[in-house]
C-alpha cells in the first residue's frame, strides 16, 4: 500500500513536468509561428488605407516585432506627401530611434525624436504613442511602460488630413518598414495605462467607445480573392500590397476558356430581370491588374440611346466582380465589388445578388459574403434587357471576351439567400428550382451548342454578327401587303441614288408581292432647309406614283420649329410633297388645313378590309388631335391605321418625358406619344394600328393595348436610321390574308436583300374582322378576377384569383392591393405559373406578383392561377366592407420568334364584407359557445326562426340551417379552447 503511494507521488511528479515542459514548448513555439504579416522591403509590402483619416488619433497602438536593429529609415504609419498641408508620421529613424512627426494645419511643424530606446529587438513588442493635446504632451509607450516622453507641445485639438495614411510607408512608397505587424489601432480619445496594459492582447470587437479604427494583420487576410484588410471598426478598409495572394480551389470540373474569342449567345432574352448571378470562373493570376476581364453574362452594345437596356456580369479591372445595368436616361445600376480580386490562377465560385427591397448588391465568394453596397438609384430595372444575352462576351464584338475560363453559370430571378448561395454553389442543379432562368454548365458543347438545363431551355449557340443576324429573304405569303417606310433621312442626304433604288423596288416588287400601300413614319429629308434633299427625296418617291399609292407625314428633320412663337414651318414639305398633287387622289379623304398636307386622312379599300389611313405630324398640338378625333369619330365604319413620326420609344413604351427626345421637348405645345394615347387612340374602338418612328433601334418594337372599348391596339416602332450602313434600305412589311385579322410581318433590308434577325419577322393580331368594334371578342380580353366574399371578423380565408381566357398564357405579373388596415396577408401562393415566380408583400397594402411556365395555360376555361389567404379584422363591433384589387397586370405569351411580349389583361376588384357579430353568437353575447349550439339544435328541432336568427345560425354559409351547422360551431369551440 506504501510502496503504491508513493508510485503514485512520483507518477503525478512525473505527470505534472510532462505537463509543464509540454507548456513551455507550446509557449516557444507559438511566440515562433508568424503572429502578423511579414513586411519585406524587397517586396514593398505595405497596407494603403482606402480613405483619409477624420483626424489625427490621440492614441496610437501597433503590435509588431521589427527587424533586430536594422539601421535603416522605416515608416511605420505615415502620410507624407511633399507640399502638403498636414501631415502624420511615426517612424523608426535609421539610429533605430522613433521618430513623432506632424505638421497641423497652418503649417506648423512637430517633430520630436527619442534616444536610447530599444524597440528593434527582434521580439514582439506593443508601441503606443500618446497625443495629448489637453496637456501638451506627446508619451511614447513600450509594452505597458513609459519610455519617453515629450512636454509643452503645442499640439491643435484637430488636424484635417490632406493625403491618405499606409502602414508600412506612406505617400513616396518607400522607407518601407522591416516587420512582422499583428494589429494597429488608432483612438480618438488618450487611452490609461491600465486601459493599454489590459487590452494589449484583447480582441478588439470594434464597437469599442473612442475607437477609431482596428485592423488585425494576419495571413487570413491573404486568402487570394478579398485585396482588403477589413477596419473592425467598420469604417477605412486597407488594401494590402506586395504580399503573395494564397488560394486553394474547391472546383472539381471543368468549363469552356473565353480567351480564344469565343462567342456564344443564347437563343432568347432571360425570362424575367435577372436579381441573383452566379458563375465558377478561372482567371489567369498574372492578369494585368488595370484590365478588364470580361464579361461573362451581358448583351452591352453601343446604342444610339443611353437608356437602351443593357446588361453585364463581368470581371471588372483588379479581379473585380461587378454588375452593369442602364435602362434609365437618368442614372444607371453600377455595383463593382471593389477589393475582390478574382484573378486567382484558379477556380473561384462568385455569386452576386441584387436586393430589390433593400437596394443593395451583395457579393459572396465561394459561399461566403465578402461585399456588400447600398445602390443609390431610385429604382431597380425590372425588363428584361433588349435582346438574347451573350455568354463569354457582349455584342461590342470580342473587345470584352472573357479572358479565362467559366463554368456553371447560372442567372435566377429570384435574390437568393446566403444560405441558398452556400448550400448550392458546389452542388449541380436539379433544374427545378424556384427562379432559377438559366443553367448553362459550360463543360461541354454538342455541334457547337451549350445546353440550358434550366426549364426555358434556353440554350446558347455560336454566334456570328452577320449569319446570326441576317437571313435569307424568305418573305411570308398572303392576299396583299403594307409597306411601312422608315426614317429615310440618311438615305436623302447621304445617299440619294440608294433612297431612288429603295422605291423602285417597291415598285418593281408590287405585283409578285402584292404591294397595295405604303405608309412612311416621317423624316424624309435630313435638313429641312436643304433644297436638294428635297428634290432628291421626291423624285425618289416620283417612282412610286400611279403604281403603289402612298402616305407620308413630315418627322422633326421635315419642319423648322419656332418654340418662341410654337410656330412650325412646312414650307419645303409642302413645295416639294404638295397639297395639289395629292389631294386629287381618289383615296384623299381631307386635311386639318387645306392645303397643307402635314396633317391628312386617307381610304383604301384593300382586300375585305376599309382602311382609313390618318397621317399625323410630328409633335401635334391639341387641335390637332382634337381634329384627329372628330375624323377617326366620324368614320366608325373604317379601320384606322394612325401613322406618325414620334410614338413609341425604343422599350416599348408610349414616348414621354420619362424618355430622350420626346416630342414637347422640341416644341412645348406638343402632345407626346403617352398624351397621344390617352387623349386620341384609346378612345376610338376602330383604330387598329399605330405606326411611327423618330427613335432609332434596329428591331422593331410592338406594344398591344386595349383601348377604353376592349379593343386591341397594336402600336410598332419602325426606325432603322442608326443601322450601319446607312443605305441599308430597311423595310417593314405586312402581309394580310383576307378573312384573317393575322397579319405576318417582315423587317427586310432591300440591299442587302435579306431578312434582319429572326425576332423580327413574326405575326400580330389586328382587330380587321373578329368582332364587332367596341364589343371586343373571344380573342381580345383575357381577364383577372378575385370573387366577391362574407367573412367574419378574425377568421382566415381565402381569395382564389382566377383567370379567363387566358390559353396563350405562360406567364402573369401584376399587383394585388388590399386594405391593411382591415386585412393582414397571410400568403400569396401561385396554382399555375410557378416554375419560376416572385413575390412582393413587404408593403402592407400590396403584394407583387410575377410567374412564368414553361407550358401555356392551355384553356380559356376559368382557372385559379393564384390563392391569397387573408387574415380579417378581429376587433370590429360593426361590420366592414373592403375591396382587393389589381394593378399594372399583364400577361406573357410567346411570340412567333419564341421570345416573349406582354398581352394586356383586365381585371375585376372583389368585396369582401367582414362581419363583425361572432360566428354562431344566436344569444348576443358577443360569444359562440355551447349555448349558442343548443340554441342552433332548438332552431333545428322547431323548423322556424326570424331570417335574422337563421342567418345567424347558418354558420357554413350554405343557405340551410342543420346539423353541419352545430358540428361546424362546435368545431370552432373547440380550435377556440385549444389556442
Amino acid at each position: 500500500m506504501i510502496v503504491r503511494k508513493s508510485l503514485a507521488v512520483w507518477m503525478l511528479v512525473i505527470a505534472i513536468a510532462a505537463q509543464c515542459f509540454g507548456a513551455i514548448s507550446a509557449v516557444s513555439a507559438e511566440t515562433d509561428a508568424p503572429q502578423g504579416l511579414l513586411f519585406d522591403p524587397a517586396k514593398q509590402n505595405s497596407i494603403a488605407l482606402n480613405a483619409m483619416l477624420e483626424g489625427v488619433p490621440a492614441t496610437f497602438e501597433m503590435r509588431a516585432k521589427f527587424a533586430a536593429n536594422p539601421g535603416v529609415r522605416q515608416v511605420l504609419f505615415g502620410n507624407y506627401r511633399a507640399g502638403a498641408g498636414t501631415q502624420f508620421s511615426l517612424e523608426l529613424k535609421a539610429d533605430n530611434q522613433f521618430r513623432y512627426y506632424e505638421i497641423s494645419n497652418g503649417g506648423k511643424l512637430i517633430d520630436k525624436s527619442t534616444t536610447g530606446l530599444s524597440i528593434t529587438t527582434g521580439q514582439w513588442t506593443h508601441l503606443a504613442i500618446i497625443r495629448d493635446a489637453a496637456n501638451k504632451k506627446i508619451d511614447v509607450i513600450q509594452d505597458g511602460t513609459v519610455v519617453a516622453a515629450f512636454e509643452n507641445v503645442d499640439l491643435p485639438e484637430q488636424v484635417v488630413m490632406e493625403s491618405i495614411h499606409s502602414i508600412g510607408t506612406d505617400t513616396r512608397n518607400g522607407y518601407h518598414v522591416r516587420a512582422e505587424i499583428a494589429e494597429v489601432r488608432l483612438w480618438s480619445d488618450v487611452r490609461s495605462m491600465d486601459e493599454l496594459r489590459d487590452n494589449a492582447d484583447a480582441d478588439i470587437q470594434g464597437d469599442e467607445e473612442g475607437l477609431m479604427h482596428a485592423w488585425t494583420l494576419d495571413d487570413s487576410s491573404l486568402n487570394g480573392i478579398m485585396n482588403v484588410i477589413r477596419d473592425k471598426a467598420g469604417k477605412i478598409d486597407g488594401t494590402p500590397r506586395g504580399f503573395e495572394r494564397q488560394y486553394a480551389s474547391e472546383f472539381q470540373g471543368t468549363g469552356t476558356n473565353f480567351a480564344g474569342g469565343l462567342e456564344i449567345a443564347t437563343k432568347n432574352h432571360v425570362a424575367a430581370a435577372p436579381r441573383t448571378l452566379e458563375a465558377w470562373v478561372n482567371v489567369p493570376a498574372n492578369t494585368p491588374s488595370g484590365q478588364r476581364v470580361g464579361v461573362i453574362m451581358g448583351n452591352y452594345e453601343n446604342a444610339s440611346y443611353s437608356d437602351v437596356s443593357r446588361f453585364s456580369f463581368e470581371i471588372f479591372n483588379n479581379g473585380a466582380p461587378r454588375l452593369f445595368w442602364v435602362n434609365h436616361k437618368d442614372y444607371q445600376l453600377n455595383y463593382v465589388a471593389n477589393n475582390v480580386n478574382v484573378n486567382a490562377g484558379d477556380w473561384v465560385h462568385i455569386a452576386m445578388a441584387l436586393d430589390e427591397e433593400n437596394k443593395t448588391g451583395t457579393t459572396y465568394i465561394n459561399g461566403e459574403k465578402v461585399h456588400e453596397e447600398t445602390l443609390a438609384i431610385p429604382e431597380f430595372p425590372k425588363d428584361t434587357t433588349s435582346r438574347e444575352m451573350k455568354i463569354g462576351s457582349d455584342f461590342r464584338g470580342t473587345t470584352m471576351s472573357f479572358k479565362g475560363e467559366i463554368a456553371d453559370l447560372r442567372v435566377w430571378s429570384t435574390t437568393r439567400t446566403a444560405e441558398e448561395i452556400k448550400a448550392h454553389y458546389k452542388e449541380s442543379l436539379q433544374g427545378t428550382e424556384e427562379g432559377l432562368m438559366g443553367n448553362w454548365k459550360l463543360d461541354t458543347a454538342e455541334n457547337g451548342v451549350y445546353s440550358d438545363s434550366s426549364p426555358y431551355a434556353n440554350d446558347a449557340l455560336p454566334y456570328d454578327e452577320v449569319t446570326s443576324n441576317w437571313l435569307a429573304p424568305d418573305f411570308a405569303e398572303g392576299d396583299y401587303t403594307i409597306a411601312v417606310i422608315p426614317d429615310t433621312q440618311y438615305m436623302a442626304r447621304l445617299h440619294p441614288q440608294a433612297m431612288k433604288d429603295y422605291m423602285k423596288w417597291m415598285k418593281d416588287h408590287a405585283d409578285d408581292m402584292n404591294i397595295k400601300l405604303a405608309i412612311s413614319v416621317g423624316d424624309i429629308v435630313d435638313t429641312p432647309s436643304s433644297t436638294t434633299e428635297w428634290a432628291a427625296a421626291a423624285d425618289a418617291y416620283a417612282e412610286l406614283d400611279g403604281v403603289i399609292p402612298y402616305v407620308l407625314l413630315p418627322g422633326n428633320h421635315d419642319v423648322i420649329l419656332n418654340n418662341a412663337q410654337l410656330t412650325r414651318n412646312y414650307t419645303n414639305y409642302n413645295q416639294y410633297f404638295p397639297y395639289s398633287k395629292y389631294s386629287q387622289e381618289p383615296t384623299f379623304g381631307g386635311a386639318f388645313a387645306e392645303g397643307k398636307m402635314e396633317n391628312t386622312y386617307h381610304f383604301f379599300n384593300i382586300g375585305d378590309v376599309e382602311y382609313m389611313v390618318l397621317a399625323i405630324e410630328f409633335a401635334p398640338n391639341d387641335a390637332v388631335l382634337a381634329w384627329a378625333n372628330e375624323v377617326v369619330a366620324a368614320n366608325p365604319d373604317k379601320k384606322v391605321i394612325m401613322s406618325t413620326h414620334t410614338y413609341m420609344y425604343h422599350n416599348g413604351e408610349q414616348i414621354s418625358t420619362d424618355h430622350h427626345h420626346y416630342p414637347s421637348s422640341y416644341i412645348s405645345d406638343a402632345n407626346n406619344g403617352d398624351d397621344m394615347w390617352n387623349e386620341f387612340v384609346k378612345k376610338h374602338d376602330n383604330i387598329v394600328l399605330v405606326l411611327s418612328g423618330h427613335i432609332g433601334h434596329p428591331d422593331l418594337v410592338v406594344k398591344k393595348d386595349l383601348g377604353e372599348h376592349g379593343n386591341i391596339v397594336q402600336q410598332v416602332l419602325a426606325d432603322a436610321q442608326y443601322m450601319d450602313p446607312r443605305d441599308l434600305g430597311m423595310i417593314m412589311l405586312m402581309t394580310f390574308k383576307e378573312g384573317s385579322d393575322n397579319v405576318d410581318v417582315n423587317w427586310y433590308s432591300v440591299k442587302n436583300d435579306q431578312l434582319f434577325r429572326a425576332k423580327n419577322q413574326f405575326s400580330m393580331e389586328l382587330n380587321l374582322h373578329s368582332g364587332t368594334p367596341g364589343e371586343g371578342g373571344p380573342d381580345e380580353e383575357i381577364r383577372l378576377s378575385a370573387a366577391d366574399q362574407s367573412v367574419n371578423k378574425g377568421s382566415v380565408f381565402t381569395v382564389p384569383v382566377t383567370i379567363e381566357k387566358g390559353a396563350k398564357l405562360v406567364g402573369l405579373e401584376g399587383i394585388l392591393n388590399y386594405d391593411s388596415s382591415l386585412l393582414e396577408l397571410e400568403s400569396f401562393e401561385f396554382a399555375v405559373f410557378d416554375s419560376t415566380n416572385a413575390v412582393n408583400d413587404e408593403t402592407p397594402g400590396k403584394v407583387g406578383f410575377a410567374g412564368i411556365s414553361g407550358d401555356a395555360l392551355a384553356t380559356d376555361e376559368a382557372t385559379v392561377v393564384a390563392n391569397a389567404t387573408f387574415r380579417a379584422k378581429a376587433d370590429l363591433s360593426a361590420d366592414a366592407t373592403t375591396a382587393i384589387s389589381f394593378a399594372s397586370v399583364r400577361g406573357i405569351v410567346p411570340s412567333e420568334t419564341g421570345e416573349s411580349e406582354y398581352v394586356p389583361i383586365q381585371t375585376d376588384d372583389a368585396v369582401i364584407t367582414i362581419v363583425s357579430r361572432a360566428p354562431g353568437d344566436l344569444n348576443g353575447d358577443d360569444s359562440s359557445d355551447l349555448l349558442d349550439a343548443r340554441a342552433i339544435l332548438k332552431l333545428i328541432v322547431s323548423g322556424g326562426g326570424s331570417e335574422a336568427v337563421l342567418a345567424k345560425a347558418d354558420i357554413n354559409r350554405d343557405g340551410t340551417v342543420d346539423t353541419n351547422d352545430v358540428l361546424m360551431l362546435l368545431q370552432m369551440i373547440a380550435d377556440k379552447l385549444a389556442e
